[in-house]
């Protein structure tokens, strides 16, 4: 029942409130953990949904535990918009320094059409979207 409960505040919750950028990008960050400890490496994929769009915007986990999306060309902040999120995060790394191992996440966080994470980004105050943080965990 709880794990229900927050994975339903992650799908509701979001930011709102004021303006994006130029291009109508929102600054958007957030923090991710795994078992209460920071996400570290783990990149989180943000698709719209729309079969246009090929490329999903995409975070980095720092070590912290934050991270900042960006849009598919590399610019900071994406289109406001609800998004399923999907997660790579991989045991070790090969010789160009991509994760060949196994995931470290569950299977439904693998596939946009099954992962039970959302992001409602809109502006909030200052512009930005603050996200609530994502559990992978669960």
């Amino acid at each position: 029942m709880r794990a229900s409960v927050v994975l339903l505040l992650v799908a509701l919750a979001g930011c709102g409130g004021a303006k994006s950028d130029s291009a109508g990008r929102v600054p958007t960050s957030g923090t991710a953990t795994f078992r209460t400890r920071p996400a570290a490496g783990a990149v989180l994929l943000f698709h719209t949904g729309h079969a246009a769009d090929a490329a999903p915007a995409r975070a980095r986990v720092n070590p912290d535990g934050t991270f900042a999306v960006s849009a598919p060309d590399g610019a900071a902040g994406v289109a406001a918009g609800t998004y399923r999120v999907t997660v790579e995060w991989r045991e070790g790394t090969g010789e160009n320094g991509d994760a060949t191992g196994k995931s470290r996440v569950a299977e439904k966080y693998l596939n946009a059409a099954k992962t039970p994470l959302r992001a409602e980004v809109r502006p909030g105050p200052g512009g930005a979207c603050a996200l609530p943080p994502f559990d992978l965990s669960k």
